[in-house]
């Protein structure tokens, strides 16, 4: 919040970075999002139409309300930056977001329809390339600079897509749009697909990197993000096997982590693009990693299993925390443990400072309370990876709070901000309705 601006008239603004002096950068600020949609769900909402607004005309959303970065700041909210993997598809994402958590109303998402169907339109159009079929070819996102653009199609980007595309089923339901209903759920399942032919190893047991001739061998953490945040708004795991995501990231654990955290990118044959970049830590890795082996376990989990799941994003905290005593300064990237040959080298902030990647460690919070919120629906559920005793937060769009059940059963929610109104039975902890 530090790099936020509140203007006069009502804007709310942020700096993507304190290196980097774009503004509201979908993709970064989507990482940063989760602690302003539970206290301050108003500039979510203004900053989600605003994109609207500002969508391109090519149909896509503008990744920027104000293009900088490695130079001067341009002039306030004149939109731009580069067509992305992971803005018009989270920015959809979080449109489902905010309707399902009762910041939007119908009327809120029937009003960007058109928009969100421009860039649907556009997304589907990324999706022809026969080097990828079914799935965005060749599109620079977040990790922008490992470069991965240079390579048909990635994981990563083929999971956002699939995300978006369950995300659309949802809300073509909401506002009773067939045609669009149609057109999602068959892009989904070619998405769905293409993932299984292009980029899982089927001998490895992983998701590739990314496809074509390079592909295997390589192992990218943070992969699956739009898996994660797909579940989190109740749309399921997005593949049809939960110990197959497991057998990931058990590659993932036993290729890319280190001592601080995970390793970007593992068995690469092309040259880095900059020296030691692919063994450097970004901040979502860790939390994607915890997010996907807690929501992919049978619950309740026994703490030897709650405590591995974490551990990759303990290590990087902890880093933080403990060893550098920085946690004002959260970088995107970390050195690896192995960086050089001198410890003072090793698990250093690397670039990017007081960066929001490392913020999707709030994710965890979803994962462990199992929470499941479609407030319009009146509905509000909680399946903890605990046993009794236990106390979970609750966080919604300006309301928090806790859950509990005690050793005999009893459950009690207790609300420290804001209020919550559900009809008899709209709270399910554990499966009991409550």
């Amino acid at each position: 919040m530090r790099s936020a601006m509140y203007f006069r008239d009502g804007r709310w603004r942020q700096w993507e970075a304190y290196d980097c002096d774009d503004i509201d950068s979908v993709h970064n600020d989507f990482q940063r999002h989760l602690p302003y949609l539970w206290s301050f769900p108003e500039t979510e909402v203004q900053k989600s139409l605003t994109w609207a607004r500002f969508a391109d005309p090519a149909g896509y959303i503008n990744e920027v309300f104000d293009v900088g970065c490695l130079g001067p700041p341009g002039p306030l909210d004149v939109p731009g930056g580069r067509a992305m993997a992971d803005v018009t598809t989270v920015w959809t994402l979080g449109v489902l977001e905010l309707y399902r958590y009762g910041a939007y109303t119908l009327d809120d998402v029937k009003s960007i329809w058109a928009t969100l169907i421009r860039g649907l339109d556009w997304q589907l159009s990324q999706c022809v390339n026969p080097a990828a079929p079914g799935l965005p070819y060749r599109l620079v996102c977040t990790y922008d600079i490992e470069v991965l653009e240079q390579y048909p199609t990635t994981t990563y980007n083929s999971f956002l897509h699939i995300a978006m595309m369950k995300a659309v089923v949802e809300l073509a339901v909401l506002v009773g749009d067939n045609h669009t209903l149609h057109r999602a759920e068959a892009a989904l399942a070619d998405g769905i697909n293409g993932v299984r032919s292009q980029l899982w190893d089927s001998a490895g047991h992983y998701f590739r990197a990314y496809n074509g001739a390079t592909g295997p061998g390589t192992v990218m953490s943070d992969c699956l993000y739009g898996a994660s945040i797909a579940h989190s708004l109740g749309l399921g795991l997005l593949w049809n096997s939960s110990d197959e995501i497991l057998s990931h990231l058990a590659v993932e654990a036993a290729r890319n982590l280190d001592a601080y955290g995970l390793q970007v990118l593992v068995g690469r044959r092309e040259p880095m693009p900059f020296v030691g970049i692919d063994t450097t830590h970004w901040g979502m890795a860790g939390p994607t990693y915890t997010y996907m082996a807690l929501a992919s376990s049978s619950r309740p989990m026994n703490q030897d299993a709650i405590d591995a799941a974490l551990l990759p994003t303990k290590a990087y905290m902890d880093n933080y925390r403990t060893r550098l005593a920085d946690q004002w300064n959260l970088a995107g990237l970390t050195t690896s443990a192995n960086w050089t040959f001198m410890d003072n080298d090793n698990g250093m902030s690397w670039c990017t400072n007081h960066y929001g990647m490392p913020l999707t460690h709030y994710y965890a919070h979803y994962a462990l309370s199992g929470q499941l919120v479609d407030l319009h629906s009146g509905s509000v559920s909680f399946t903890p990876v605990y046993t009794p005793p236990y106390t979970v937060p609750l966080l919604l769009a300006g309301t928090s709070g806790t859950v509990s059940q005690d050793a005999t059963g009893t459950i009690t929610v207790a609300i420290s901000f804001g209020a919550l109104d559900l009809p008899a039975g709209g709270l399910v902890v554990a499966g009991r309705p409550c």
